[in-house]
């Protein structure tokens, strides 16, 4: 690879960090997925022709059961863009590609009563604290990938200046 190429984007996802406030404290919202059977952020892969925000909108509509433009709102501009250099070694020519994992995070905030009974009554949807995200109890824990992009990102850590 000569020095003008970039590396090819293998992936590239957006992050809804969904915020809520209970008792005067920021806690975060996330998903049980019943087939991994532990919780997850609402993630969203960008299609093509399609922004990182532009994605993160439609998943997090879809995901729980929001109207778009009306129950939350997205940021304008990321929270936070990386890009993680990942290496691709090929078995039969020990080629190695230089590629990167292009991750977006996003703040949302809901908007409206109806949009907070919508996540209160959906039984997979949870407030956490930043601190569970980082734990490891009984199987409750937050997707390996997403926990080593929030821990590599050191993004939640913002909202908590006292600690």
């Amino acid at each position: 690879m000569t020095d003008e190429q970039q590396p090819l984007a293998i992936n590239q996802t957006s992050i809804a960090l969904l915020r809520g406030w209970i008792d005067d404290e920021s806690r975060w919202l996330v998903v049980y997925d019943e087939v991994v059977k532990q919780h997850r952020l609402v993630e969203a892969v960008r299609l093509e022709e399609e922004s990182f925000r532009e994605s993160i909108d439609r998943e997090v509509a879809w995901q729980l059961n929001l109207r778009r433009g009306k129950d939350y709102i997205v940021s304008s501009a990321p929270r936070l863009h990386l890009e993680i250099p990942i290496e691709i070694t090929h078995g039969c020519s020990d080629g190695v590609d230089q590629r990167i994992d292009v991750v977006e995070f996003y703040l949302v905030e809901l908007y409206g009563k109806q949009a907070r009974a919508a996540v209160e009554n959906d039984p997979h949807a949870k407030w956490w604290k930043t601190e569970q995200f980082f734990s490891e109890v009984d199987g409750e824990g937050l997707l390996s990938r997403q926990q080593q992009l929030l821990q590599l990102a050191d993004i939640l850590n913002e909202e908590h200046p006292n600690e």
